[in-house]
């Protein structure tokens, strides 16, 4: 089935799943340091991690939206609030 076929919610999956694991795992980290209130841990994710990430992965394009991290965390509202900034 091409894309334009699948549903929203099919497609919303489908680009959740191009996340790259290393991002998935930043994400996560980021949301789980936010719940723990770590504040050390959530300074060098945003301040190390997140630059790093981005040389890497999003240099020429932009972080996977809001929508596409929903699925990943749950729709934890900290991390919507805080990608979509």
């Amino acid at each position: 089935m091409a894309d334009d076929k699948l549903s929203w919610s099919e497609q919303v999956e489908k680009q959740a799943n191009e996340i790259p694991d290393q991002v998935k795992n930043f994400i996560l980290g980021f949301q789980q340091a936010i719940k723990d209130q770590n504040i050390a841990q959530i300074t060098q994710n945003y301040d190390n991690n997140w630059n790093k990430l981005t040389d890497k992965f999003y240099k020429q394009t932009e972080w996977p939206s809001v929508d596409n991290v929903a699925p990943l965390v749950n729709e934890g509202r900290i991390n919507i609030f805080i990608t979509s900034n």
